[in-house]
């Protein structure tokens, strides 16, 4: 399910040129950027990082980033984020990781 689940958030943005990325500031949307990244972030925190701030993250400013809680919805389009192909990796690390995780798991 981990897999298929990224197979469709990979394929939703593999046609998306350069400007959509950020696309339009709107109040009930985030950039499609920010969002590549939450994704990623998400599931590291709670999976790899058992949400705790006390474990440093894959992708050093992730926490400052993309976590909802403390980042300011219009904050979002202003942020310093990594680019589209820099975010990915990030999330290949994440989930090469979460797999370790589950494969080394007590039965």
């Amino acid at each position: 399910m981990l897999a298929a689940a990224r197979e469709r958030t990979l394929a939703l943005v593999a046609d998306l040129e350069p400007e959509q990325w950020l696309g339009p500031q709107l109040d009930i949307v985030n950039p499609p950027l920010w969002e590549f990244g939450h994704l990623g972030w998400f599931e590291e925190f709670w999976c790899l990082r058992g949400g705790s701030r006390q474990t440093a993250s894959l992708f050093d400013r992730a926490d400052h980033l993309y976590d909802s809680a403390e980042v300011a919805h219009p904050q979002r389009w202003s942020l310093p984020l990594p680019d589209p192909e820099a975010t990915r990796r990030y999330l290949e690390q994440v989930r090469l990781r979460v797999i370790a995780g589950l494969e080394s798991a007590p039965s």
